[in-house]
């Protein structure tokens, strides 16, 4: 009740706010988005998307991209640890695996596991905006992108970023101590950009765990111009994350795990546009590095992972109706551990999209896919969306096919391990089927006032073969010699059958007021329901919120800064049968306030997460951080 106090004070104090003032800057209300391949405006997709953009983060303050994502809508966050430790994202009730997560268009989803997937090695003042695309994506991104797809756009390869430098140092309870320095520049035929994030803390200990953590993230990328319409990228980047891991993957009683994780980002893009054709190459290699120690008793359990991927694709332009996109996309994984063996997996898949606007108001995009895996073979994978888009209302339908293999984890985790094996160990499965289904959503934006968007969306997805892991006793699992009798174990196996249904709600609403003032508001609510015709007792698949509402306001008054941000989950108890020690219930309120000095260049913040204190678990036992208070000084030139 108190949070919803303050939420309807602040919504009111800036209305008033706006009301009072008579000077108004126009925003611009197209906004483009690429993730679907061929440029359009959001209205024109007929997706359910937000856009999130370089004010917006820089006001938020986020100390990591998945504490900024927790409190958008239709996003749901499950963190294991503080400030970007490591999250599981998931979106329309999907699995952390089922996700897609860009970085300029290309996917940076890893091959080892779907927890790794929030590791981004991209400083978060490097961000020019996120595209947030809910719904399946395959036809477009191939494999993985069942619940959708979120692509962080950088600086570099955005055409709307002026230079700039940034810097914040800050402390806070628990020995807290981050900082943050990015500089951007653009001089004649080069863009260049290099930044850095850091984070260190001894961390709360609940449950007598100790939480330290240390987090560093640096990249660096230039832009060439070789003419007008030619452009060359570089960027290399490297995560570096350091923490304890207790609870993050079992219940075990012997469990008292650290965890070292080390990744690196290489991508190299060429960029040409003319009036009818926009033709992109881009070529990424990820690697990855993973230490996990279970117990000091035992032996870390090593990883690394390499994941190598080629894509081109070309935009034609053919007339005011038809706007055609094709490509290509290849990809090798390989993985190297003493825990899960060694293996390569090889990929290969062409697509093909049309946007077709006969009439004005009227736009039909049609996408198809063909892949061939190593895993799963041959697979299809078509989608049509159409909108009807008016000044004041957009009407959108969205359907088509998802597909998601299996990743090294769930094939192969433990195989290697010299036994008896403790109870509740995740067990790999290397004769896993592919994951598939069928998706549909429709709804509505209505737009009565510029800046201002009220939307509703309803979904549903019918999947099969989904994976996830079951309890399953070590009688059932003769073919493994490393388990213990009669003994309790997470098998990882494909559920014959899965569906999920569920609505979305959102209200959005930016607006600038006078030079340097403004308000945002971005608010959403999603109810999601998974049922499981087999009604196996899974680790995963139903580890989902029911009820899902997230919040933030963001507002700006003659150098005031002020914002809060919360969000209120509810679980079905039964849906956490298998996670007895999450939380299914729980609110949280998040405040932050500054002060911009010398022409709003100087910066003082004061930011308390969990104000209230409430007591939670995301995820099996990690439990999260109480109050956390912390204050830094940035300046912005």
């Amino acid at each position: 009740m108190r949070q919803l106090i303050i939420l309807t004070t602040c919504l009111f104090i800036g209305f008033t706010s706006l009301k009072a003032q008579e000077t108004k800057i126009s925003i611009k209300e197209e906004v483009l988005i690429v993730s679907n391949r061929i440029e359009a405006d959001q209205y024109e997709s007929g997706k359910d998307i937000t856009v999130i953009d370089a004010k917006q983060i820089q006001q938020i303050g986020a100390t990591s991209i998945d504490q900024l994502l927790r409190y958008v809508q239709g996003i749901e966050v499950q963190p294991r640890g503080a400030f970007g430790v490591q999250a599981d994202i998931s979106m329309r009730a999907s699995t952390f695996s089922q996700v897609v997560i860009l970085i300029d268009g290309m996917k940076l989803n890893d091959p080892l596991t779907g927890h790794f997937n929030s590791n981004i090695p991209i400083p978060i003042n490097q961000i020019e905006k996120i595209e947030i695309i809910r719904g399946a994506a395959s036809a477009q991104y191939g494999a993985d992108a069942v619940g959708g797809i979120i692509n962080i756009i950088t600086k570099t390869r955005s055409v709307n970023s002026s230079s700039s430098t940034n810097v914040e140092l800050g402390t806070g309870d628990y020995n807290l101590f981050f900082g943050r320095a990015n500089t951007f520049t653009k001089r004649n035929k080069l863009s260049f950009e290099i930044g850095v994030d850091g984070a260190y803390s001894k961390g709360p200990k609940p449950q007598g765990i100790n939480n330290t953590f240390g987090i560093a993230t640096f990249s660096a990328a230039c832009k060439i111009d070789l003419s007008k319409n030619t452009h060359l990228f570089y960027r290399t980047s490297y995560d570096y994350r350091d923490f304890n891991a207790k609870y993050f993957y079992t219940k075990s009683a012997a469990d008292n795990a650290s965890e070292n994780t080390q990744n690196a980002w290489n991508q190299v893009g060429f960029k040409n546009t003319s009036k009818k054709t926009n033709t992109q190459i881009d070529f990424v290699w990820r690697y990855n590095y993973d230490s996990y120690l279970f117990n000091p008793a035992s032996k870390a359990n090593v990883h690394y992972t390499n994941f190598y991927t080629l894509q081109a694709y070309q935009n034609l332009f053919i007339n005011r109706i038809w706007k055609l996109n094709y490509g290509l996309q290849a990809d090798a994984k390989t993985i190297k551990s003493n825990d899960r063996g060694n293996h390569q997996n090889y990929h290969i898949g062409v697509f093909v999209g049309m946007l077709i606007k006969p009439i004005d108001a009227f736009i039909i995009n049609f996408n198809h896919r063909l892949d061939y895996d190593k895993n799963y073979k041959l697979q299809y994978t078509p989608q049509l969306s159409i909108a009807f888009n008016k000044k004041y209302y957009t009407i959108r339908v969205n359907g088509g096919k998802a597909v998601r293999a299996a990743d090294f984890t769930e094939r192969y985790i433990s195989s290697n391990l010299a036994g008896p094996l403790s109870a509740g160990r995740n067990l790999g499965n290397p004769d896993l089927k592919t994951e598939s289904f069928w998706n549909i959503d429709g709804g509505i934006d209505i737009k009565p006032m510029k800046g201002m968007v009220f939307s509703a969306t309803a979904f549903s997805r019918w999947g099969k073969n989904q994976i996830d892991y079951v309890i399953t006793n070590s009688s059932e699992l003769a073919f493994f010699t490393n388990v213990k009798p009669n003994t309790n174990y997470y098998f990882a196996k494909n559920i014959k059958a899965v569906n999920t249904r569920g609505f979305e709600l959102g209200f959005n609403y930016k607006k600038e007021f006078h030079k340097n003032n403004f308000i945002m508001l971005n608010t959403g609510y999603i109810y999601a329901f998974s049922k499981t015709t087999e009604g196996a007792l899974t680790k995963y698949i139903s580890n989902h919120a029911r009820h899902l509402l997230t919040y933030n306001i963001q507002t700006q008054i003659s150098g005031f800064t002020f914002g809060i941000s919360g969000l209120y989950k509810y679980k079905l108890p039964d849906a956490i049968k298998s996670n007895p020690l999450t939380s299914n219930e729980y609110a949280l309120l998040n405040i932050n306030a500054g002060l911009r000095l010398a022409k709003n260049k100087l910066g003082l913040n004061l930011h308390i997460d969990n104000l209230f204190n409430r007591t939670y678990t995301e995820v099996l036992g990690a439990q999260q951080p109480g109050r956390w208070a912390y204050i830094s000084i940035s300046y912005r030139i």
